[in-house]
C-alpha cells in the first residue's frame, strides 16, 4: 500500500500502533474503534489491554475483531495491579517489543477526528526531518469536550479547563502543571524507549511522557481539536469547567485544594527520577531544563523558608489568595 501525505511523493507509510486501555467500556468502545479504523491514515494496528471488565466489553472487542478482520490484539489483565495509570504503563511496556515506529494512547470512550493521525504524523515527520529519527518526539492536540451523545459542551478543552497555552507552557511550569492529554498524543519509538517504564509515582502517564519529551527531545502542540473528549460521569479523568474550578459554591474547588499538595509531592518524586535519568546525556537534552528539574526535585531537601521563596518566585503573577495557599503547600510538602 502506498499513499500520498500532504503533498509528499508516494511512499510506504510507517505503522502507527494504538495503545488502548479498556475497562467496562461496552457502551462506547465500538464507536471509538470505528473512529480509529476510519482514519484517513490507514496503516494502523491496535493493542487493547482490558483491566478486568465485568460487562461485555471483551465479547464486543472479539466480535468486532472477527467481523472486521482488523489488526487488533486483545490482552486481558490477570494481575492484581489495576487502574487507569497502571494499564497505560503496562501498554507502554508491551509496545517496546512492537515493530511500529509511532504510537498513540487511546481511551475507550472518545471519538477521533478522521484526520487525527495524518496531521500528527506529519508534524512528527517535520521534526524528524529537522533533527533526525533519534530525537524523542511527542505531538499533542486540543480536544472538543462533548457529552455522552457527542453534543458539544466546549470547542476547546484547553480553554474549558483554563489551562495555559501549551505553546508557551514550559519549564518550570510543566513540572507542577501538566497540559498534555494522553488520548490526544502521538509519539515516536525514540520517546517510547526513553519514557518506558513509567515510574509508579508519576501522577499520570501523559505527564511523564510530556516531561521526557520536553527535557530530552521535542514537544509540539497542534492548536486545533482532533478528539471528541466524551464526558459521561464515570471518566477516569474528566474535564471540569474553569468557572466551577474556582467557585466556592462548588465542591470541586475543595477537592482540588485538598488534592494539590499530594499531587505536588508526586510531581517532585517524578522530577527526582527524571533528574537521575541517564537520559540527561542524550544529545538533545536541554541543559537549562536540567537546572529547573534538579531544583524542583530537590525541594523536599531544602529549608521551609527556601521552599516558600521558590513558590514566591514562580507564582508571583498569581492572585494574593492563591499565593498564600501555594506558600502554605510548599511549606508543608516535605512532610507529605
Amino acid at each position: 500500500m502506498k499513499i500520498k501525505l500532504f503533498g509528499m511523493s508516494e511512499y510506504n507509510p510507517p505503522q502507527i500502533h494504538i495503545l488502548l486501555a479498556s475497562y467496562n467500556g461496552a457502551e462506547f468502545i465500538i464507536e471509538q474503534l470505528d473512529s480509529i479504523f476510519s482514519q484517513s491514515y490507514t496503516n494502523i494496528k491496535v493493542t487493547i489491554r482490558d483491566d478486568g471488565s465485568t460487562d461485555n466489553t471483551i465479547d464486543l472487542i472479539n466480535g468486532y475483531k472477527k467481523k472486521c478482520d482488523l489488526d487488533i490484539t486483545l490482552i486481558e489483565n490477570t494481575s492484581k495491579q489495576k487502574g487507569h495509570s497502571f494499564n497505560f504503563s503496562a501498554l507502554s511496556e508491551i509496545a517496546l517489543n512492537s515493530q511500529s515506529e509511532y504510537f498513540c494512547f487511546s481511551d475507550q470512550d472518545d471519538v477521533w477526528h478522521s484526520n487525527k493521525l495524518s496531521l500528527m504524523i506529519h508534524e512528527i515527520h517535520k521534526l524528524e526531518k529537522q533533527h533526525g529519527v533519534n530525537l524523542p518526539i511527542l505531538v499533542h492536540s486540543d480536544l472538543v469536550v462533548v457529552d455522552e451523545r457527542l453534543d458539544e459542551i466546549a470547542p476547546s478543552f484547553i480553554n474549558y479547563q483554563g489551562l495555559p497555552n501549551p505553546d508557551k507552557h514550559n519549564f518550570p511550569e510543566f513540572l507542577y502543571q501538566n497540559v498534555v492529554t494522553g488520548c490526544a498524543t502521538m509519539f515516536n519509538k525514540a520517546l517510547l524507549d526513553l519514557a518506558t517504564p513509567i515510574p509508579s509515582c508519576a501522577p499520570v502517564h501523559d505527564w511523564w511522557f510530556g516531561l521526557c519529551a520536553q527535557s530530552f527531545g521535542a514537544e509540539k502542540f497542534i492548536a486545533k481539536p482532533l478528539v471528541y473528549y466524551r464526558q459521561h460521569g464515570i471518566n477516569s479523568i474528566g474535564a471540569t469547567r474553569l468557572k466551577e474550578q474556582r467557585s466556592f459554591f462548588k465542591k470541586y474547588i475543595y477537592k482540588s485544594l485538598f488534592k494539590f499538595p499530594f499531587l505536588l509531592s508526586s510531581a517532585i518524586q517524578q522530577a527526582e527520577i527524571l533528574s537521575k535519568s541517564g537520559a540527561k546525556t542524550l544529545p538533545y537534552a536541554n541543559e537549562c531544563y536540567e537546572i529547573f528539574i534538579n531544583d524542583f526535585a530537590n525541594l523536599k531537601n531544602i529549608s521551609s523558608c527556601k521552599r516558600v521563596m521558590y513558590a514566591h518566585d514562580i507564582f508571583k503573577n498569581r492572585s494574593k489568595y492563591e499565593r498564600v495557599y501555594l506558600y502554605f503547600v510548599f511549606f508543608l510538602v516535605k512532610w507529605l
